[in-house]
């Protein structure tokens, strides 16, 4: 497995997560008939950074949790060097950077109803007592879902607003949820079997390590 110092792991998630929210913008934004580039621009711009912050929430939250599971198998954790106060410096500006371009976006019920689940997918995911990561089936699931299904039908939610139209469509929105899904499901699993010794170590369950 790919490894990645930085303090939000955004090695591990950058160059497969951000490209398919930008393609889902896109295609959202077609079928508009007189778009305005400079909108499209800019809200395209405060879209990535609210993408960044919440996958680098996802990541800090999950890193917080795993610090004793990753002590106990060895593994390198960039929270557990970081003092309380550092800590909660580094949630606090990932949720600003998370939120704050919310302020401009389009913030439809869907937009606000899907943003609202990722964050509270993330949360279950990786903490307890719920802590879906050592749920087997559930877990994968999970982690597809936060990954790749919700941000990619969050892109088209916020551009269909901004390109000024109805809407993508059901069958649009079906194919790229399901394409996304399976995305998210080939992620997960290839993360759990490049994880195999670091989750036995650790006692975890995993779908790959049963």
């Amino acid at each position: 497995m790919r490894k990645d110092r930085s303090l939000v792991r955004s090695g591990q998630w950058w160059d497969h997560k951000i490209p398919p929210l930008i393609a889902a913008a896109v295609l959202a934004v077609l079928p508009a008939t007189d778009p305005n580039g400079l909108q499209l621009f800019v809200d395209l711009i405060l879209f990535l950074i609210t993408a960044v912050g919440v996958a680098a929430f996802g990541h800090v939250v999950n890193d917080l949790a795993d610090i004793k599971t990753d002590a106990i198998a060895g593994a390198p954790n960039q929270m557990a060097a970081l003092s309380t106060q550092t800590r909660a410096a580094v949630v606090g500006g990932t949720v600003v950077c998370g939120l704050l371009p919310w302020i401009w976006l389009p913030h439809t019920s869907a937009a606000l109803s899907l943003l609202g689940i990722e964050i509270l997918l993330l949360l279950v995911y990786s903490l307890k007592p719920i802590r879906l990561k050592d749920r087997a089936a559930a877990g994968v699931l999970a982690d597809s879902l936060y990954a790749y299904v919700v941000p990619v039908l969050l892109s088209i939610a916020v551009f269909t607003q901004v390109g000024g139209i109805s809407g993508p469509g059901w069958a649009i929105t079906l194919t790229v949820g399901f394409w996304a899904l399976l995305m998210g499901l080939r992620g997960i699993l290839w993360h759990q079997v490049g994880d195999i010794a670091h989750d036995q170590r650790a006692g975890l369950s995993t779908l790959a390590t049963r």
